[in-house]
């Protein structure tokens, strides 16, 4: 069974790629939110948040969200993410050549994370807290953390804010038929809507171009998708650098609901049939490659699986 690969009367928004990351993003890209008035000190001046124990009289990080500091002041434990106020400086990349780049980049961010959550990361050790630090967004994850744990963190004036990762799952596009028209050969009705096989016909079709889809994961065996994975190899795929699963840590692609697939074969569906009279090409690019990794529909929903993927991508 193929599934919805291969339905060409059904139009598709053709630019959903990193699906939902935008989402992700803006809940921890954004400004903090101001201080709700449950989590105000009384007498405290206005616009100052919640001042947890601050060795050493170091300024306190502001708590963001009442219902996490009420949660774990129960005694319950919460998975929640201690951001840092230190961005790295990556202006001097935009000089640089493609590769050159992408390497400056990541050991710059990584070289900031290491630096400014030293001493976070020994104070949260010291408390045996469950911790996965993260570069790509400067700050630390901390898992089923306890009242203590979020005290030592929010002492340290390097710290920005705390807060709890924000939920994602698949946008899931609208189900509606396509208006009649006639049909081109190989080409279903959406493509040539938005005439990309006019552009093929110019000679771009994606070549050289990899495509990263972080989704629900990828049937990487489908005829329409398997030729243009990157791992891809006639005598058998290599999944290092063009798969990850944060979640199971399966070696290979898995999908755990059909979107990510059709989001992929979306993006770059082609059986590649040697007779031309039988190819089918769903995909807008056609002669690009993807890779992929699994963060939505997975068995816990843990948000911090897109803050791999993010990691896995660059």
């Amino acid at each position: 069974n193929q599934g919805p690969l291969s339905r060409p009367g059904v139009r598709f928004p053709f630019l959903v790629l990193l699906t939902a990351g935008v989402v992700c993003a803006a809940g921890l890209a954004g400004a903090a939110p101001p201080t709700p008035e449950s989590l105000r000190i009384p007498g405290a001046p206005a616009g100052s948040g919640v001042q947890l124990g601050a060795p050493g009289g170091a300024r306190a990080a502001q708590i963001t969200e009442s219902k996490l500091l009420q949660r774990l002041r129960s005694g319950a434990r919460e998975d929640f993410f201690i951001e840092m106020n230190e961005r790295a400086d990556l202006k001097a990349a935009s000089g640089m050549a493609w590769r050159e780049r992408g390497r400056y980049v990541y050991k710059t961010l990584r070289d900031t994370a290491d630096r400014s959550q030293a001493k976070l990361r020994a104070a949260l050790a010291a408390q045996r807290a469950n911790v996965r630090p993260y570069w790509i967004k400067n700050g630390v994850f901390v898992s089923g953390g306890n009242l203590a744990a979020l005290e030592a963190a929010a002492g340290f004036a390097e710290v920005k804010r705390i807060v709890r990762l924000p939920n994602v799952k698949p946008i899931e596009p609208d189900k509606r038929e396509a208006a009649a028209k006639a049909a081109i050969a190989g080409i279903p009705e959406n493509i040539s809507r938005i005439g990309a096989n006019r552009v093929w016909e110019q000679g771009t079709t994606g070549n050289g171009v990899t495509v990263g889809v972080i989704d629900t994961g990828v049937v990487d065996g489908h005829p329409a998708l398997r030729q243009q994975y990157r791992g891809y190899r006639a005598g058998g795929s290599v999944h290092n650098y063009n798969w990850l699963d944060p979640e199971v840590h399966s070696a290979i692609p898995r999908a755990t609901e059909e979107h990510g697939s059709h989001v992929t074969g979306i993006v770059a569906g082609d059986d590649r049939d040697p007779d031309p009279a039988k190819r089918e090409r769903i995909g807008v690019a056609p002669g690009a490659q993807w890779i992929g990794c699994l963060a939505l529909g997975t068995e816990t929903g843990a948000p911090q699986f897109m803050l791999d993927c993010f990691e896995f991508m660059l």
